[in-house]
């Protein structure tokens, strides 16, 4: 999963499949029936359940997110005889491109996808101001993401 592109309509879906796989284990009935939403559903699970160095259930959309960005940064840090990087990304870090526009719609590119978490997460760790967009190029970010890769700090 760490290497596909979903929607945000398919995220939403992988969250919605396990809120019902914890209802079916917690024997809460659907919240039309039931009128327990789903972050009181997360709580109950969290406090039902017991988990090493006191972690929580984390929702299905983060703990994918997370595991993507990782990736991205292994592909970073890896060398240039691996193939999967070869097939991915430059070794500037830059997106492979196809070398022709295909027509229709833009398909969902899981390096811009996993590029924007990547940036998200040095947004939230204080290594770029929120408003990066208006001070730095998008390259510049880009190399930002693959120093703190290499440094390990996403």
């Amino acid at each position: 999963m760490e290497s596909a592109s979903l929607t945000n309509a398919e995220y939403e879906r992988l969250d919605a499949f396990q809120i019902k796989a914890l209802r079916k284990m917690l024997g809460i009935k659907h919240s039309y029936r039931s009128h327990v939403n789903n972050k009181v559903v997360m709580e109950t699970a969290n406090l039902r359940i017991i988990l090493k160095r006191g972690e929580t259930i984390k929702q299905l959309f983060d703990k994918l997110i997370n595991r993507q960005i990782n990736f991205m940064a292994h592909l970073l840090r890896s060398g240039e005889e691996d193939l999967t990087k070869t097939c991915a990304i430059n070794h500037d870090g830059s997106r492979v491109s196809a070398g022709h526009k295909r027509t229709g719609r833009p398909r969902i590119k899981w390096y811009g996808q996993v590029m924007k978490a990547c940036l998200q997460r040095l947004v939230s760790l204080g290594i770029l101001l929120p408003d990066w967009s208006e001070y730095i190029r998008a390259e510049e970010a880009i190399l930002m993401v693959h120093t703190a890769a290499t440094e390990r700090e996403i």
